[in-house]
C-alpha cells in the first residue's frame, strides 16, 4: 500500500474494515497518515473503504484471466 505511494488512492478491504467500518473514521487512523511529514504526500492520497466481501476473489480472478491471456473484466 503505502510503500508504493499509490497516488490515485488507498482502498481498504476485508477483515476489520468490513466488520468495523468506524475504525477508518477515528481520528487516530487519519493521524497515522501525518506521522511521516517528510513524505509530504500522504495527506493528499484519498482513502476509501471497499465493502465487497469478495474483493480478494475478484482480484484473483482478474490476475488469473490476465495470466491466461483472457480479456480483463468483471
Amino acid at each position: 500500500g503505502l510503500s508504493t505511494l499509490c497516488y490515485s488512492g488507498l482502498f481498504l478491504t476485508g477483515g476489520m474494515v468490513l466488520r468495523n467500518p468506524a475504525v477508518t473514521e477515528h481520528s487516530a487512523f487519519a493521524e497515522g497518515f501525518f506521522m511521516a511529514p517528510e513524505l509530504g504526500v500522504l495527506e493528499r492520497i484519498p482513502v476509501r473503504r471497499y465493502a465487497d466481501a469478495h474483493s480478494g476473489l475478484w482480484g484473483a480472478a482478474w490476475l488469473g484471466a490476465g495470466l491466461a491471456g483472457l480479456p480483463a473484466g468483471r
